[in-house]
């Protein structure tokens, strides 16, 4: 994230997340978008296991750096000078949320910590490599709960095609 950045602290619908972002988002979408990822963590947390870790959300506009999304055990990244061109905005930066704050789950709340991590994630990857990206166990966990948390059929028909290329795989 550059020098300019907004912080705006612990919200007071979520005492446990602290929230910034870069002065190149505005105060008022950065604070929708926050909202948005509180919503998202409640809604985790109900299907997955209550749990209440301090956390981080951090969200930047950064043309140059190709990492769209990251997660570390402190918190969640999410670039959004960088969109996935085959959704729309919205979707694109909601399924970043909800696959970096499920991340955070496991690895805060359940406990699970993957073997082989790649926290970062990048939007140039080409199809195969997408494929073997989310065919990772806890990439592929993460995109089952992206299907059944959202309602974009996108997300369903790649499921699908991860899920062929793990049995492909034998994973």
């Amino acid at each position: 994230m550059g020098k300019k950045s907004c912080f705006h602290g612990r919200l007071s619908i979520a005492p446990n997340i602290e929230t910034m972002h870069s002065s190149s988002i505005s105060c008022e979408q950065a604070g929708m978008l926050f909202n948005s990822a509180i919503s998202i963590w409640q809604k985790i947390c109900r299907r997955y296991g209550q749990g209440r870790p301090e956390f981080w959300i951090i969200l930047d506009y950064n043309r140059q750096n190709p990492v769209i999304a990251s997660c570390s055990y402190h918190g969640i990244y999410i670039n959004l000078g960088l969109m996935r061109t085959n959704l729309t905005v919205a979707e694109d930066i909601a399924s970043r949320l909800v696959e970096e704050l499920y991340h955070l789950h496991e690895w805060r709340v359940r406990g699970i910590v993957p073997k082989d991590a790649t926290r970062d994630e990048r939007i140039s990857l080409k199809r195969e490599e997408l494929l073997a990206y989310y065919a990772r166990d806890y990439k592929y966990r993460a995109l089952c709960a992206l299907a059944q948390l959202t309602r974009v059929p996108h997300w369903k028909k790649f499921l699908a095609e991860v899920e062929q290329y793990r049995k492909i795989k034998g994973l």
